[in-house]
Parts: structure tokens; sequence; C-alpha cells
């Protein structure tokens, strides 16, 4: 009767979701970067120059799209939280219930509270900048801060102080993205060694490799994001570019195949205590 449930699921839902969420959030993304690019006023000098009625057009913009930058960072946060689930049953699968490979699957699962408490922390505080931010926009006095001069009725001066009071807040939570990566790559290597070292594991060999690619696609994009301030044009595109296509279709496949493997990797290696693997009794048991 187990073995009939067994085939019937032939996906996990958690890992599902956290693919789907992940993919989703990449997307809407995508997206809002393409729709901020082909604007009609976008040009970068003036914006270099905060040039006043740029920035305050720029602004307008912003807050026509702020809902969808809203949706983006609650997905990107809910996805980060859904992947805690299969991650954290790949790590008591491969450790056999914390009997294998302490240290190893210690560090994995560290690895991953990190990575998802620190997205949640990032978008948190990402929902209170645009909140205020928006706020600040619409309902404040932006426009003249100082006495009119040469029938110069207009100094933008609020407008530019708030622009560069969002760039800099936002700038924080990019490197907290860069940190992200460093994190989902220790636990991708781990789960890749993890695999690695065993004779008959409960996943396959290829899964883990493909785990490793996105790890080290992962750690060129954090040394990407080292580069953005010696030229942001080209090292910030090439970062987006970059995690564009990790988050909307390697990791979302890795965890897609890892749903499809979770329904037999469980009731082999967790629930089915009789049948005792003699591969887990053998080759550094702890680390």
């Amino acid at each position: 009767k187990n073995n009939n449930n067994n085939k019937r699921q032939a996906m996990d839902s958690s890992a599902a979701f956290a693919a789907f969420m992940m993919a989703l959030a990449q997307l809407l993304k995508f997206g809002l970067a393409i729709k901020n690019m082909t604007k009609d006023h976008f040009n970068w000098n003036l914006w270099q120059q905060l040039d006043g009625n740029y920035v305050k057009r720029e602004w307008e913009f912003r807050v026509g799209t702020n809902r969808t930058f809203i949706v983006i960072i609650l997905s990107k946060g809910l996805a980060m939280l859904s992947m805690i689930f299969p991650l954290m049953k790949v790590c008591w699968i491969l450790s056999r219930g914390g009997q294998r490979r302490i240290g190893l699957h210690t560090v994995m699962v560290v690895s991953v509270f990190v990575a998802t408490f620190a997205e949640l922390f990032s978008a948190l505080m990402a929902l209170g900048v645009e909140r205020t931010t928006k706020l600040f926009g619409q309902h404040f006095e932006l426009d003249q801060w100082t006495e009119p001069e040469n029938n110069i009725s207009k100094d933008f001066i609020g407008w530019k102080t708030l622009d560069v009071a969002h760039s800099v807040t936002l700038g924080q939570f990019f490197w907290i993205d860069a940190f992200e990566f460093i994190a989902i790559s220790v636990f991708l290597y781990g789960n890749y060694l993890s695999v690695f070292s065993m004779k008959d594991p409960p996943f396959k060999y290829t899964w883990a490799v493909f785990g490793v690619v996105i790890a080290t696609i992962s750690l060129v994009n954090f040394l990407v994001n080292i580069l953005v301030n010696r030229d942001w044009q080209t090292y910030f595109a090439l970062s987006e570019l970059i995690t564009f296509i990790n988050f909307t279709f390697l990791l979302p496949t890795w965890l897609l195949r890892l749903g499809c493997q979770m329904p037999r990797a469980i009731p082999r290696f967790m629930f089915d205590e009789r049948n005792q693997n003699p591969d887990y009794a053998s080759g550094d048991p702890l680390s």
C-alpha cells in the first residue's frame, strides 16, 4: 500500500512550490527591468547628473510600478522560505537522520538558514523602504527647498535627496543578495560531496553535479557583483543576466529534479528502518 502511494506521488510538493515561486519572482523582476530600460524617458547621463526634472519623472514612474516591485520582493522571500523544507529533507536523508557526516551536513543546514533569513530580512527592509519613499514622493513637498532665484521656481533638491537615499539603501540589499549566492553555493557543494561519498546514494549523481554547476555560476555572479563598483552599467547588467538564468531556469530545474526523486528517497532511506543500507555503516560516519 505504501509503495502504491509513493508511485502516485510523482513530485514533492515543497520542492515544486519553491521552484515555482523562484521562477515567478525572477520573471517578474526581468519584466520590470525591461520596462525600466525601455521607458521613453530613460537617460543614464541625466540620472548620473541628478537632473531635477528627470529624477522627478523617474519617481513618478517608480510609484506606478510600486505594486509590481512589492510582489517581486514577497515572491523572492516566499521562494527562499519554501526552499527550507526540501533542502532540510535532503540533509536529513543524506545524513541518515543525523548519524552520518554530521559536520558536513551541519554546514549545509546552516547555509540554508543563513540564506533564507538574509532574504527575509532583506525583503522586510525593502518593503519598508518602498512604502516610506512612496509616501514621501506622493505627500511631501520635494520640488522647492530653497528660496527662488532668477525666476527659478523649482530646485528639485527634495527629489534628488530622496533618490540618493533610496539608491544607497537599495545598495545594501544588493550585497545581501550577493551573500546569498555564497550561502547557496556552500549548500550545493556540500550536497555534491555527500552524494559522491556514498556507493548507492538516494539521489542521482547527475543531479549533484548539476548542483555544482549552479554553485559555480553563483560564485561567478558574486565576483561580478564585486566588480560592479568599477563599471556599474556593464557589471550590474551582467550580474542581473546571470541571476536571471541561474534562478529562473537552473535552480528551479534542480529543485524539480529533487522533487521527482524525493518520494522514492524518503521511504528508502528514512522510513524503511528494517532495510539498513551497508553504505551508511561504512566510510566516515562522522566528520
